[in-house]
């Protein structure tokens, strides 16, 4: 490797000149990423382990119940109607455990933060991108909300997302 870099500083060609921009390593989405998966460690580190509240337990008998009761329990409750149908999903795709019911928060919790990327991209710069990609990664309110099997996690996503079609 020492000798092919040597040649190509005699000859004055950069070599990632030859190759396809798509394959080059980009820096622009490493970070990122980075900051994703710390915030995914983050959350699922010991998401089952403890016991559900009461809010949770409720959103788990709404979404291990057939659908007529589902929806009459959901229309119940003052939450949005989009949780139930997919924590109803989520427990069809992965059970009923306590992991299982908080991983559906956890999606849209570890969604929330390239969100904020890129929305503050658009918004400001990439430095600022990365400090606001980093405060919703470490923030303890959004780290607690994306392990309860509620629709908060959910909801800041979303509004996230209704924000960032806005901008754009």
């Amino acid at each position: 490797i020492c000798q092919l870099n040597h040649y190509w500083a005699r000859v004055r060609i950069n070599p990632t000149s030859l190759l396809p921009t798509s394959l080059l390593p980009t820096s622009y989405f490493l970070l990122p990423t980075l900051i994703t998966l710390a915030a995914f460690g983050l959350r699922v580190y010991g998401l089952g382990a403890d016991s559900l509240w009461y809010d949770e337990a409720y959103s788990a008998l709404v979404a291990r119940s057939d659908g007529v009761t589902a929806a009459r329990m959901a229309s119940a409750d003052l939450n949005p109607l989009l949780h139930p149908l997919l924590l109803r999903a989520g427990v069809a795709a992965l059970g009923s455990s306590e992991f299982a019911l908080r991983f559906v928060s956890l999606v849209f919790g570890v969604a929330l933060i390239p969100l904020m990327w890129a929305l503050a991209v658009r918004l400001f710069d990439r430095a600022t991108a990365r400090l606001a990609a980093a405060l919703v990664c470490c923030a303890p309110l959004f780290v607690w909300y994306s392990r309860e099997a509620r629709m908060y996690s959910q909801m800041a996503t979303l509004g996230l997302a209704a924000a960032y079609a806005l901008v754009r």
